[in-house]
């Protein structure tokens, strides 16, 4: 949850492979909400079907966009139904982002980046469901980074 503007609170919750965005205003009123269903062949996103639920946001009610990826998730394109491009994304090894374009500003998102990770955009940190990654540092920030001494056997539970 996050304040993008005084007075509107954007809010994103997971289930699994569905995504709820929803927009609050003031004293806590809901004014807008989209759901969202991830699509994947278990190595990465394929697909996204976006509905706006409630309210007017200014895009269209229904969206449908497919993903293509490079191997190591370095660079993905994202097209809609008739293949036109909607915005495409170049990284380095690490995650940083070195390329970005779209075909409208309104359609440049900052949350999804390399290799599908989530941003978040007031820390600039990658969370892939498992740990968060500091592209900057070129590393993992989790519980096992916090300690200078890691056992490899027993963190691998041998």
């Amino acid at each position: 949850m996050r304040e993008k503007r005084p007075g509107m609170i954007e809010e994103h919750i997971y289930l699994g492979d569905c995504e709820v965005y929803r927009r609050r205003a003031a004293g806590g009123v809901l004014v807008g909400e989209r759901q969202a269903m991830h699509l994947s062949d278990g190595q990465g996103s394929l697909a996204t079907v976006e509905m706006r639920t409630l309210g007017a946001d200014g895009g269209p009610a229904r969206v449908l966009h497919y993903f293509h990826e490079d191997d190591p998730g370095a660079f993905s394109v994202e097209v809609d139904l008739q293949t036109n491009v909607i915005s495409l994304a170049e990284f380095y090894p690490h995650g940083q982002l070195s390329f970005r374009a779209a075909r409208s500003v309104g359609e440049l998102s900052d949350r999804v980046r390399f290799d599908g990770r989530e941003n978040d955009p007031d820390t600039g940190l990658l969370y892939d469901g498992t740990s968060f990654h500091a592209p900057w540092l070129g590393r993992r920030i989790d519980r096992f980074s916090q300690s200078t001494h890691i056992n490899s056997t027993r963190q691998a539970g041998h």
